[in-house]
């Protein structure tokens, strides 16, 4: 990577919608964190000075309004900000643009306050306060930085001038006070972006490990962990529980072999998607599934055996697939498994009916 781009991306970051979302969070937060201290900081200062200063001069009547600017726009920046954190989703135009209007207003006020101390003589040291609060706190892009933080630097040299050639500063060092406020929100802008992006990476590898810990990898379908969590959302509620079993599916292994037995399984699985778009689908085991769906549904299904056809290597198979099912509200989590239980003896009872060599075996289930 040349120079060139390294800095491009120093100065404009790639970020995605996720990572946005994040920043433009936290900021908001920060800005009403800020808001708040400053808030109750300054409401303190104010009462104990007009306490102590009655009646006021006309000195103290222009710190009294500038004070009161200041909580003036500290509860403009508290209301906006929680309005915005109440939203579902932050629109990133209105929190870039409560960003800018929080870091112009304040560094206004800062100029104005550092102005009236230059006119007297005193040492300016608001506007840098604000600087160092804008970089701790505010996360604004690296040019909105350069352009915002540039353009208040200049404006209040170009006040300083006016009034008396601005010969009370120091050129030197107020072009690195200027420099250092933009490379510090820059700075901190693009560490923030690094650890948003590995926050966001790190919940989405997590998202993945939860959903695959939760559905079976050859077929796709939930499996018993994710029915264990699934419980509590089908309790008490009117449902249909499906038991489907592929017949002669072993003898389909010992003819075909296990890898056209595994593309069968999954082969059934697509069709049990299908005839159940919005239900639970899980792979039960080996060659089962388990379907629960909640009443009332436009269609139930209601046959006992569907067809799946599979083409192996130019041989049409027509898999036939038993399916036993019963009606029934869970209580609990023992009604939820003992209706399954019950779907499970109807399936053993469908395959009896279809399969009259099976009905010699003896048939046991543990759930």
């Amino acid at each position: 990577m040349s120079i060139i781009q390294k800095m491009m991306n120093f100065l404009t970051p790639p970020t995605s919608k996720e990572v946005r979302a994040s920043l433009d969070k936290e900021s908001l937060q920060n800005i009403f964190r800020v808001c708040t201290v400053v808030l109750c900081v300054e409401v303190t200062f104010l009462l104990v000075f007009l306490i102590k200063n009655n009646p006021l001069t006309h000195e103290e009547t222009q710190i009294t309004y500038r004070v009161c600017i200041c909580i003036a726009v500290c509860i403009a920046g508290v209301l906006s900000t929680k309005f915005l954190l109440g939203r579902k989703r932050l629109n990133h135009r209105a929190v870039f643009f409560i960003k800018t209007i929080f870091y112009v207003v304040f560094s206004v006020w800062a100029i104005y306050a550092d102005c009236q101390h230059y006119i007297k003589g005193e040492q300016m040291l608001t506007l840098a306060a604000v600087e160092l609060l804008m970089v701790c706190f505010l996360l604004l892009r690296p040019w909105a930085s350069i352009l915002l933080t540039s353009a208040l630097f200049v404006f209040l040299y170009s006040i300083l001038f006016t009034i008396d050639g601005a010969a009370g500063i120091q050129n030197y060092n107020y072009l690195v006070l200027a420099i250092v406020a933009m490379t510090g929100m820059i700075v901190r802008y693009n560490y923030q972006v690094g650890m948003a992006t590995r926050m966001v990476e790190l919940e989405a590898n997590n998202q993945t490990l939860s959903e695959s810990s939760r559905h079976d990898r050859l077929t796709g379908l939930r499996n018993r962990l994710a029915l264990d969590e699934d419980v509590l959302k089908v309790v008490g509620k009117p449902l249909v529980v499906y038991m489907c079993d592929i017949n002669y599916f072993k003898r389909i292994n010992d003819t075909y072999g296990h890898t056209t037995g595994d593309a069968i399984i999954r082969a059934v699985s697509r069709n049990i998607k299908i005839i159940f778009p919005f239900n639970r689908c899980y792979r039960y085991g080996g060659d089962e599934f388990l379907i629960i769906s909640e009443l009332p549904v436009e269609e139930n299904f209601s046959e006992n055996v569907f067809s799946v056809k599979y083409n192996n290597n130019g041989t049409l198979l027509d898999v036939q697939v038993s399916v036993g099912f019963v009606e029934g509200t869970a209580r609990d989590r023992e009604g939820l498994f003992e209706l399954i239980m019950n779907a499970d003896m109807e399936l053993y009872r469908v395959k009896n009916r279809t399969h009259p060599a099976k009905r010699q075996v003896r048939y046991t289930r543990c759930l």
